[in-house]
C-alpha cells in the first residue's frame, strides 16, 4: 500500500491495519514456535532413542567385560597353559587336567551371571577338543551328537575360528537364531605377541541378545549394528521387516546431535548413532521415521487446531481494540516520541562510553576478577567472544625507548606516553582478531589473540612469536622503540584467558636482550621420563596380597618423591604414570576372592573401588585404592604375619641361587609343605612363581637400565648359570636378554 494511500485512510482504519500486521506477525511467530517445538520433540526423540542405545550399549559391554575377563584369568591360569598345550589327548594326564580346568572355569564365570540363553567354552586347538564348566568333548563327536553345537560347527567349516579376523565381534549363526562371540586366550600375561593356541567362545540365542535392545526390537523393522574402530562389522540384528541398509554407509551420513535422516527407496530412515566407551564400538540404530516420530502426529493436529483458534480469536480483538483505542492512541503516539529521544540520547552516551567499557571488561576477564557465570556470560557477549570452535592467547608486552637508561624521567614519561599510540596501531595491525589491549602499567600492554583453530598450538604460538619478531623490528627500525613479549597458552574456554595472561606474565619476565620473546609453551617441554620399574610392581601386588598396608603407602610414598620432586614430568607422563599403576591395582582387584567380601560394609567398600576405577584418577586416588585393597587381606592371625615376614626376606635375597623352599623352612623353623600351602593362601601364587616373577623384573631393569654384561645377568639375579638364565627370560618375555638391550638401544638411537 503507497504510503500516501496510508495517510489519507482514517486513524481507525489505520489503527485497524496495524492489529492485523501485529496478528500476521503473531501468526509468524507461532509458525516459527510450531516449527522450533517440532523440531526440539524431534531431537527430544533422538535423545530417548540415543539414550535407549546407550543403555543397551552398556549392557552389551558389560557382557563383553565379563568374557574379557574371564580369558584373562584363563590367561594366568597355568593349569590351562598346561591343558592348552596337550597335543595327545590319550595322555591319561590330559583328562585329569582338564577336569581341574573344568572346576576353575566354573569359578572363573559361574553359568548363572550369564545372561539367559548364553553359553561360554574354550576350544583347544591343539587337541581338537571343547571345554565348558559343564561339557567336555572332542569337536568331531559334539558336532555329531550334540545339537546344541550344531550351529557353531557348521560354521567352523566353512570359517577358521583360529583367524585373528573372527575374534572380538559377534558373528551370526543358522540364519540370525544365534549368534557366536570369540575372545583370544594368550599363553603369557607377560609376553602379549605369543601364539595363541585356544579361544573362549560364547554362543547367545537371538532372543536372549535382542532383550539387550528391548525399546527397538519391538518393531520388526528395526536394524542395530556395529562397527570397531576400523570400520568393519562386528554386530548386526535386525527384525523381519528390517531396512536394508548397509552399515558401511552409516558413518558417512551427516550426524547433527548424533541423529541422521536419509532417504532409502524412497522411504524416510532415521540413525541414531553412539560409542561404546568399553571398545571405542560405534553403535547404530536404524528405524523409519514414522516408526521413530509416532508420536509427532497428534502434536501436528492440535498445532493446526490452536492456529485457527489463535486467528479468530485475533480478530475479534483486532475489532474491539480498534474501537476502544482510537482517542487515547495520540496522547501515546506523542509519549512514544519523547522516548524515542530519549533512547536517541541514551545511545549515543553508550556509545561514546563504550572503548572506556570494552577495556574494563579486558581487564577483568586478565585479571580473573569475574565471579559469577551471569557477569561472565554478558561480557564475553559484549566483547565478541562468544565464537564456536575459536581458542585465545595472551601477549604481555613492556616497550621502552632503546636508549631508555639515558633519559631522565621527565623525558621518559614523555617518550611513554608518545609511545602508547604508535604501540597500539602496531599490536591492533599486527594482531587484528580480536585486537583487545589492556594496559596493566605503564609502558606494559596484555593484548588478547584469537589463534586459528586449524592449527595445533605449536603452530599458532610459533605463528605469533614469527608476528611479534616483525612488530620487533619495525618499531626498533622506525621509531627507535625496544618491545619484549611473553605468549601464554591457548585455551578455548574464555574464562581461562586469565591463565593464559599468568604465563604471558611469566613468560616476558624471562625475556632478555636476546631473546625478545619466548613462550609458556616452550618453556613447559619435558625430557624426563617417569619412574615405576616392573619389579616395583611386583612388590606392590605382593604387598596388597598380603595386606601389607604400609609398605604398600612406602611404594607410593617412593613413587611420589621420585617422580613429583626428583624430576619434572609433563601432564601426559604423569597419566601414563598413573595409568600404569592403575593397572595393577585393576588387575589385583580382579583377581579378588569374591568370599573375602563376606560382610555388607566390605560389600559396599568393592563397589567403592569399582566405581573409583571408572573416574578421573590420580596418585593419590590410587594410594587409596591401594589401601582399600589390602583391608581385604589384612589378618591378624600368624600365619599372616609369618608370609609377610617372609616377602621380606625373599625380596631382600631373591638374588641368592640357593634360595628355596627347603632353605625358607629352615630359616623360618616350618615344614616344606606347611609353607608352600600358607604362601599360595595369603599371596594367591605359588612360591616359584612369585619367586620367578620378581627375579625376571629384576633381571629385565637389569637389562635395559644397566651396563652389565649380559653373560653375567644370571649372577645378580639368582641364577646358577647363564643357560637357565636365559631359558626363564625367553620364556617370560619371548625374546633374550641380548635381543632386548638391542631392541632399546635402536629404539633410543
Amino acid at each position: 500500500m503507497p504510503m500516501k494511500t496510508l495517510k489519507n485512510l482514517s486513524f481507525k482504519n489505520r489503527l485497524a491495519i496495524s492489529y492485523s500486521l501485529v496478528l500476521a506477525l503473531m501468526l509468524i511467530s507461532a509458525a516459527i514456535f510450531y516449527h522450533t517445538s517440532y523440531r526440539h520433540l524431534q531431537r527430544g526423540l533422538n535423545s530417548q532413542a540415543k539414550s535407549s542405545l546407550s543403555s543397551s550399549i552398556r549392557q552389551t559391554d558389560d557382557l563383553l567385560k565379563q568374557i574379557h575377563a574371564a580369558s584373562l584369568q584363563l590367561s594366568s591360569s597355568s593349569l590351562f597353559k598346561t591343558l592348552a598345550d596337550f597335543g595327545d589327548p590319550k595322555d591319561a594326564a590330559f583328562s585329569y587336567t582338564a577336569w581341574q580346568v573344568q572346576e576353575q572355569l566354573g569359578l572363573i564365570l559361574p553359568p548363572e551371571q550369564l545372561i539367559a540363553g548364553g553359553q561360554l567354552f574354550v576350544y583347544l586347538e591343539k587337541s581338537g577338543y571343547i571345554l565348558s564348566s559343564n561339557y567336555f568333548s572332542e569337536l568331531s563327536l559334539a558336532q555329531k551328537y550334540n545339537s546344541q553345537y550344531q550351529g557353531l560347527f557348521q560354521y567352523s567349516l566353512s570359517d577358521d575360528l583360529m583367524n585373528p579376523n573372527n575374534w572380538r565381534r559377534f558373528i551370526s549363526l543358522n540364519d540370525g537364531e544365534s549368534y557366536l562371540y570369540i575372545c583370544p586366550v594368550n599363553n603369557s600375561l607377560i609376553s602379549i605377541s605369543g601364539d595363541v593356541n585356544s579361544i573362549l567362545m560364547f554362543m547367545i540365542d537371538r532372543s536372549s541378545l535382542e532383550s539387550f535392545f528391548p525399546e527397538s526390537s519391538t518393531a520388526g523393522d528395526y536394524m542395530v549394528c556395529a562397527l570397531d574402530k576400523e570400520g568393519r562389522p562386528c554386530f548386526s540384528i535386525s527384525g523381519s521387516e528390517a531396512p536394508a541398509t548397509d552399515p558401511s554407509l552409516l558413518p558417512s551420513l551427516s550426524y547433527q546431535a548424533d541423529a541422521a535422516a536419509f532417504k532409502e527407496n524412497g522411504r524416510s530412515m532415521s540413525a541414531v548413532n553412539a560409542s561404546s566407551e568399553y571398545n571405542g564400538w560405534n553403535w547404530y540404530l536404524v528405524q523409519p521415521s514414522s516408526t521413530l516420530y509416532y508420536s509427532t502426529g497428534n502434536y501436528q493436529k492440535l498445532s493446526v487446531a490452536l492456529i485457527v483458534l489463535t486467528i479468530l480469536l485475533e480478530g475479534g480483538f483486532i475489532i474491539l481494540l480498534t474501537a476502544y483505542n482510537s482517542r487515547p492512541v495520540a496522547h501515546l503516539s506523542s509519549e512514544l516520541e519523547s522516548q524515542t529521544h530519549l533512547t536517541s540520547a541514551l545511545t549515543s552516551m553508550v556509545e561514546q562510553a563504550k572503548p572506556l567499557v570494552s577495556e574494563s571488561y579486558i581487564r577483568r576477564l586478565m585479571e580473573g576478577s569475574i565471579t559469577t557465570n551471569e557477569q561472565m556470560d554478558r561480557i564475553t557477549s559484549e566483547l565478541g567472544l562468544k565464537r564456536e570452535d575459536c581458542r585465545y592467547q595472551v601477549l604481555y608486552a613492556g616497550v621502552a625507548p632503546r636508549q631508555s637508561s639515558h633519559l631522565d624521567a621527565e623525558n621518559l614519561k614523555l617518550c611513554i606516553q608518545n609511545y602508547d599510540i604508535l604501540v597500539r596501531e602496531a599490536l591492533k595491525r599486527y594482531f587484528p582478531d580480536t585486537g583487545y589491549i589492556y594496559k596493566p602499567g605503564d609502558a606494559v600492554f596484555a593484548c588478547l589473540i584469537a589463534v586459528s583453530p586449524s592449527l595445533s598450538d605449536q603452530e599458532n604460538t610459533d605463528r605469533n612469536m614469527q608476528a611479534f619478531l616483525s612488530l620487533h623490528q619495525e618499531l626498533l627500525k622506525l621509531y627507535d622503540i625496544e618491545i619484549v613479549g611473553g605468549f601464554g597458552n591457548i585455551y578455548e574456554v574464555v574464562s581461562y584467558i586469565w591463565k593464559s595472561y599468568q604465563e604471558a606474565r611469566n613468560a616476558w619476565s624471562l625475556t632478555t636482550d636476546r631473546r625478545c620473546v619466548t613462550s609458556s609453551l616452550h618453556l613447559a617441554a619435558s625430557t624426563d621420563v617417569y619412574y615405576f620399574p616392573e619389579s616395583l610392581a611386583v612388590q606392590l601386588s605382593g604387598f596388597i596380597s598380603t595386606g601389607s598396608s604400609d609398605q604398600a603407602e612406602e611404594v607410593f610414598a617412593r613413587l611420589k618423591e621420585e617422580n613429583l620432586e626428583r624430576r619434572t614430568l609433563s601432564f601426559t607422563q604423569l597419566r601414563w604414570l598413573v595409568a600404569d599403576v592403575r593397572a595393577v591395582l585393576f588387575r589385583k582387584r580382579r583377581a579378588l576372592d569374591p568370599a573375602l567380601a563376606d560382610t555388607p560394609e566390605k560389600k559396599e567398600l568393592l563397589d567403592l573401588i569399582d566405581r573409583r576405577f571408572e573416574k578421573e584418577i590420580n596418585l593419590d586416588t590410587l594410594q587409596s585404592i591401594a589401601l582399600q585393597l589390602c583391608s581385604f587381606y589384612t589378618s591378624g592371625s600368624d600365619s599372616h604375619e609369618l608370609i609377610q615376614r617372609i616377602q621380606d626376606y625373599i625380596n631382600a635375597n631373591y638374588m641368592d641361587a640357593s634360595l628355596s623352599l627347603s632353605k625358607i623352612s629352615e630359616e623360618f623353623h616350618i615344614s616344606e609343605n606347611y609353607f608352600s600351602f600358607l604362601f599360595k593362601k595369603e599371596v594367591s601364587e605359588n612360591f616359584s612363581v612369585y619367586l620367578e616373577k620378581l627375579r625376571m623384573a629384576k633381571a629385565k631393569e637389569l637389562v635395559l637400565d644397566s651396563a652389565a654384561s649380559v653373560s653375567e645377568l644370571y649372577q645378580y639375579t639368582g641364577y646358577n648359570n647363564a643357560a637357565s638364565f636365559r631359558r626363564a627370560f625367553k620364556k617370560n618375555f619371548g625374546v633374550s636378554p641380548r635381543e632386548m638391550r638391542e631392541k632399546a638401544a635402536s629404539g633410543r638411537s
